[in-house]
């Protein structure tokens, strides 16, 4: 009897057991929109756009491998020894292979970004975690019990039972919970499974218990619908998009930190070149006078000018020759050069001179449409969107259809139980409804104005860093106009004092006869000197207002958010495309009026009416009146007024033809994608500008895309304009 037990028990198990396991490899679930395969998350109709794979970042070049965390030293950088030329597209290019983390100047300082390459795939993996809500659950038990009472123990009264008893109990089943909020199970769940009296002489001795259940549950109210259960999963995507943009923030700011060096090292070497320049003239000048005072043609104090003049000279390019060392120490830091020998590089890119024209309300729309910052604040506002939409949910009470189906068998023999079962001749079924809600709703709806007033908190966040960066980008004009019109004038004034020693060099050489009053000699030697030092001083100047100049055409760039496509530097994927980017809160900027048609003496809104409406009301007062009675869905809208009927929408730029040029080419390693890559040039094409899509009133509730932050570099087209037409910005 003992081996027919066991041998049952094993059946049941292994049968259900291969069961299930086939079910489940057949994929038991539901016909989903939301699924996940490798190697990333697919939609099949689009309601969740692809997620790329994602891949931790490791270059691969020619005989150079980039190293893992734990074999990275700070020796290992380019293969550049003394008087290697160096172009500002290697040298960005080497910032990029070089580093793990994206490098930038704080000051005169190196620093490191807190935002990293490994921060998007490691928010990505949240995405995996919101969708394993969705993944179907296997739950399987199998027990066995003995009983074995005193004897004389009964039932009730009088009532005489077995003092002994063996029961088995297997249970299986699979639960899912479906995008809808539906939670359904199916499984085998007989209670108990076997029973056996020893020494019974009544009924089914041993007894084999067979139930197949299947249950469902659909929320009606709290928990149900699309929207609520899909939020985690857009919530978690708008955080990996987020993490990406912070990254592509970085990136800027390296390219841009980058961009400064090397042009402060140019300045610094062009300033060392003309002090270099005039050390042959001063020591000329030093000879003549020495030569003059052994002739007793000049005094003591001549000489001692010429030397003081040479002296002077001398300390200048001790310390042109500091301020050298102090750039090349940073642009060698930036790009990842070996930290402990010095490097002395010829730079090759000639600094643009020529001016820049500049359209104020065109940058201001590309920064809206690009600048990471900006992007980062609408992706927050739109979390904040969904987060009211899941706490009105959750304010709203629970309501939930129950449904239950059992097919019974019973025999003494575990094949006739299962073949009973399954020829469901006897079977149960249960239907209802469970209601339940909390008296006063104090807990959802402290929840629901929480977030709501983040919500209100993220769109006036959002529109201050607007005004910011409106004003930001008109100091920056101001600045660029103002440095390009100061450098005409030192180009100038450096061209005038080269004509200056000239003269004053011809003049020194051949001094008129020396008068009764009228020492030449003397005024010739001073106006040499002065022609020495104003022509360095003047040259100097010239090259440090270009520094500048470019600097902060590359910070204006930086700003807008399109700084790496100066260089062709591309993310593989961007973090957000033109359709997600739709879909965030519209920013509105403002529209450029003729001056003519320009209002006199008109008072300026600055948004500030949505401020004071917001605070007109009481706080408690104005959700109560949004939420209505507790038996209807809360419609909740946001706190803050639309922008002024004077502001036109911003249109939304597609994101760079680049990308799709780049997406595939990155090359293989061992089966895994890699970082950085060296591709052709590009060709480069206007953005397009589709026509402005004006967003309903409430939230947006499209789903959103997200992307991986694998990169490449590109080398830029090379050279300058040779347009005679002045660039335009």
């Amino acid at each position: 009897m003992g081996g027919i037990i066991c041998n049952n028990c094993l059946r049941l198990c292994l049968g259900w057991s291969v069961a299930w396991c086939v079910v489940t490899s057949l994929g038991c679930r539901a016909p989903s929109t939301i699924a996940f395969s490798e190697p990333g998350i697919r939609s099949s109709q689009q309601v969740l756009p692809s997620l790329p794979q994602v891949e931790l970042c490791s270059y691969v070049s020619e005989g150079h491998s980039r190293a893992s965390a734990n074999e990275s030293s700070p020796f290992k950088g380019p293969a550049l020894a003394n008087g290697d030329t160096l172009s500002i597209d290697e040298a960005l290019r080497f910032a990029l292979e070089y580093s793990d983390i994206a490098r930038s100047l704080d000051g005169d300082e190196v620093v490191l970004e807190q935002a990293t390459g490994y921060d998007a795939p490691i928010s990505s993996e949240t995405v995996r975690q919101a969708l394993a809500a969705f993944d179907t659950s296997l739950d399987t038990s199998f027990s066995w019990n003995r009983f074995e009472g005193p004897p004389n123990s009964f039932f009730g009264p009088g009532i005489d039972r077995e003092d002994r008893r063996d029961e088995a109990t297997f249970a299986t089943g699979l639960s899912k919970l479906w995008q809808r909020g539906t939670q359904t199970r199916v499984g085998y769940n007989p209670s108990p499974g076997y029973l056996f009296f020893p020494g019974g002489s009544t009924g089914f001795n041993p007894t084999h218990v067979s139930a197949f259940e299947v249950e469902v549950r659909q929320p009606l109210l709290q928990g149900g619908g699309l929207e609520v259960n899909r939020a985690p999963i857009l919530v978690a995507q708008l955080q990996t998009d987020q993490s990406a943009w912070e990254f592509k923030e970085a990136l800027l700011e390296m390219v841009q930190s980058v961009e400064k060096a090397y042009w402060e090292l140019y300045a610094a070497r062009v300033a060392r070149r003309v002090l270099e320049e005039q050390s042959p003239m001063i020591e000329e000048v030093v000879r003549v006078e020495e030569a003059n005072m052994a002739a007793d043609r000049s005094v003591k104090a001549d000489v001692a000018k010429a030397r003081t003049q040479l002296y002077r000279l001398r300390q200048r390019k001790v310390g042109a020759d500091r301020v050298i060392r102090e750039k090349e120490i940073q642009l060698g830091s930036l790009i990842g050069l070996s930290a402990h020998r010095r490097v002395s590089l010829e730079l090759t890119t000639q600094p643009p001179t020529a001016p820049m024209l500049f359209d104020k309300y065109a940058s201001i729309e590309r920064a809206i449409n690009n600048q990471p910052l900006l992007v980062q604040r609408r992706i927050r506002t739109r979390i904040r969107e969904l987060e009211i939409r899941v706490a009105s949910n959750q304010y709203l009470p629970k309501l939930d259809l129950q449904a239950l189906y059992r097919a019974n068998g019973l025999e003494d023999d575990l094949g006739n139980a299962l073949e009973m079962m399954v020829e469901q001749d006897f079977y149960d079924w249960q239907f209802g409804a469970a209601f339940s809600v909390p008296l006063g709703r104090n807990g959802p709806r402290a929840r629901l104005r929480e977030a709501e007033l983040q919500l209100a908190r993220e769109q006036a966040q959002l529109r201050e860093q607007v005004r910011l960066t409106v004003f930001e980008i008109t100091e920056i004009h101001t600045r660029i106009e103002a440095l390009y019109a100061e450098y005409r004038v030192a180009k100038e004034r450096e061209n005038q004092a080269k004509q200056w020693l000239e003269g004053a060099q011809i003049r020194y050489k051949n001094p008129p006869p020396a008068g009764r009053t009228v020492n030449w000699m003397v005024i010739a030697l001073n106006d040499l000197l002065l022609a020495l030092q104003g022509s360095s001083d003047a040259a100097e100047e010239a090259a440090v207002l270009l520094a500048e100049y470019n600097t902060e055409l590359a910070r204006l760039q930086q700003v807008e958010g399109n700084l790496l496509g100066k260089y062709n530097v591309c993310l593989l994927d961007e973090p957000l495309t033109n359709q997600v980017k739709e879909q965030l809160p519209a920013i509105a900027i403002p529209k450029q009026q003729p001056a003519e048609e320009l209002p006199k003496n008109e008072k300026v809104d600055n948004g500030g009416s949505g401020r004071n409406a917001f605070m007109a009301v009481s706080p408690e007062v104005a959700l109560d009146a949004r939420l209505g009675p507790w038996w209807l869905p809360a419609q909740v809208e946001p706190i803050l007024e639309p922008a002024p009927a004077e502001l036109e929408l911003l249109p939304q730029l597609k994101p760079p033809q680049a990308n799709a040029r780049i997406k595939g080419v990155s090359p293989v390693k061992n089966g895994e994608q890699v970082g950085w890559t060296v591709l052709p040039p590009l060709v480069s094409a206007s953005p397009v500008v589709p026509t402005p899509k004006v967003p309903k009133a409430g939230v947006v509730d499209n789903p959103y895309v997200t992307s991986s932050i694998s990169t490449a570099v590109l080398p830029s087209q090379g050279g300058e304009a040779s347009s005679p037409e002045p660039p335009r910005h």
